[in-house]
């Protein structure tokens, strides 16, 4: 019994072990494939944070311009906008706006339902209107819905005149640069859909507290995706990742296998070396049995005997 007990003990202790060190290794895979991801998902969010400034501060000459120039017209505004955003892609239009009304658009193509709009009527551009006049910063609003389709990313900043000889943009406020970031093409740059987004699927949502979807499947931040924020001028996005399909299982079948196979080898030879000293030890009392037997059978024998009988070895006469 006291074997078979050994070797059950021995096999269950490393088995035990083998659960350990398996779940241990899978935790390991896990977290390298999640710093990997991790790692792909740092390199698009640096692409979208420099896609978005990139276009953002294409404003900033928009702005230089005005402040000096407030009595810019339609034909300089147009020559103006064509030079600052000829090079730079994903720019849905560039407008100026003068007090609170849109006053020009460039391109004019598609865009023209903006001209005279009022940004007080619309609740994310009047925010942006008031923060941007107010920090003398750039503000930021959206993804808004755009009337002519599709989703923009619109930077605001404040146009403040400049007085002749005075500090520059130090006079009276005139009005507003915008520039619409086409968010499709932002996200498709960064990597975050087509071949580029490189076997993950990303969501992003606004940071904080209950904030609201800006691109992708919801059910992404449910899924114990990786996070990195994305930093805006005034504010931040939460991107999440996760490989499409889900988080793959970790294969440590060869510790489950290689583990059972130890457990069976050791089991098996504490069994052995067990059974061995109490099987010597049955041998040695059954021999030591048998002989005090013999003896007494002898003894009974000689007794019986009524003359002396005389043993010696046939060899060497001993007695």
């Amino acid at each position: 019994m006291i074997p078979y007990v050994a070797a059950a003990l021995t096999m269950a202790v490393v088995a035990a072990a083998t659960h350990v060190l398996e779940r241990t290794e899978r935790e390991r895979l896990s977290q390298l494939h999640r710093d990997a991801v991790q790692q792909q998902l740092g390199e698009v969010r640096a692409r979208l944070e420099g896609g978005i400034a990139a276009r953002l501060l294409l404003g900033r000459g928009l702005v230089s311009y005005v402040s000096t120039h407030p009595g810019i017209d339609e034909k300089q505004f147009r020559e103006l906008a064509s030079v600052l955003i000829a090079r730079q892609e994903g720019i849905r239009a560039i407008q100026l706006v003068q007090g609170t009304t849109i006053k020009h658009v460039f391109p004019a193509a598609g865009n023209e339902s903006a001209l005279g709009l009022d940004l007080l009527t619309r609740g994310a551009e009047k925010n942006a209107l008031e923060r941007a006049s107010r920090s003398r910063l750039i503000a930021v609003a959206g993804p808004v819905s755009l009337g002519q389709g599709g989703l923009a990313l619109i930077g605001h900043e404040a146009i403040f005149l400049t007085r002749p000889g005075g500090p520059p943009e130090s006079g009276a406020y005139w009005g507003l640069g915008r520039i619409l970031v086409d968010c499709d093409y932002l996200f498709g740059e960064a990597g975050l859909r087509g071949a580029e987004s490189g076997g993950l699927t990303y969501a992003v949502r606004a940071a904080g507290n209950g904030g609201g979807m800006i691109w992708g499947d919801a059910a992404v931040f449910r899924q114990q995706p990786v996070t990195q924020q994305a930093w805006l001028p005034n504010g931040s996005w939460q991107i999440a990742a996760l490989p499409k399909g889900g988080w793959p299982l970790p294969d440590t079948r060869w510790i489950t296998a290689g583990g059972a196979l130890l457990a069976l080898i050791a089991g098996l030879l504490v069994w052995y070396w067990v059974s061995v000293p109490i099987r010597l030890r049955r041998s040695i009392a059954d021999a030591a049995a048998k002989l005090r037997a013999s003896e007494q059978k002898f003894r009974a024998i000689s007794e019986t005997i009524p003359v002396a009988v005389q043993i010696s070895r046939q060899s060497d006469g001993e007695i």
